[in-house]
């Protein structure tokens, strides 16, 4: 094919037959345990485009126990928030082993979507917790409060992330937490009504 001419991978989505139809489907047969490994380390919106490819992976993807959201490189950020709405509305009722969050803006809207997911991740029993969050000088940004009192919650890796500098110690319950990660935290000081990122 020539440079130029690659088909667009929503063309090629369009396209897509399922494996069985092939004759060959040896990636159906592996047990789910395996699949689901596979499948936790993609991007949920390409777990939920490969379960297209299989008849057994249209509901497979909804027990996945790893849930991986970007939202940095999305220029349709509505249309992300409402597949993230979406997924965690079909996903069910089963606990989430991991959850990642990353995005590089300051949009209301990214906030809201993060906040609901990551409280949806909290009620489901979250064990490992990836928020890489961005929100430049915003101050729209701070951890939901169901995150300090997860009890689910063994890993909490923070990247990036704008934390507001007042004492919360009466709050945070977290007696499973074995692991916690800071990335680049920008510790947000008053001093005089101003800002100031260390």
């Amino acid at each position: 094919m020539e440079a130029g001419n690659e088909p667009e991978s929503s063309d090629l989505l369009a396209q897509a037959q399922p494996l069985e139809s092939y004759g060959f489907d040896k990636l159906s047969t592996l047990p789910d345990d395996i699949l689901h490994h596979i499948f936790s380390t993609l991007a949920t919106v390409d777990v939920v485009r490969a379960s297209m490819l299989s008849t057994r992976w249209v509901s497979l993807w909804k027990s996945i126990s790893t849930l991986s959201f970007d939202v940095t490189y999305c220029t349709k950020t509505q249309w992300l928030v409402n597949f993230i709405e979406r997924v965690l509305i079909q996903r069910g009722e089963s606990d989430i082993h991991t959850f990642r969050f990353a995005t590089y803006g300051n949009k209301v809207l990214d906030v809201l979507c993060a906040y609901a997911a990551i409280d949806f991740a909290v009620n489901h029993n979250v064990q490992h917790l990836d928020l890489d969050i961005d929100g430049g000088v915003s101050n729209y940004w701070g951890l939901p409060l169901s995150v300090f009192t997860c009890i689910s919650l063994w890993v909490l890796k923070l990247s990036l992330m704008p934390v507001e500098d007042y004492d919360m110690s009466s709050l945070v319950k977290l007696p499973h937490l074995r692991t916690l990660q800071f990335v680049h935290l920008k510790l947000l000081c008053r001093v005089e009504q101003s800002e100031y990122y260390i």
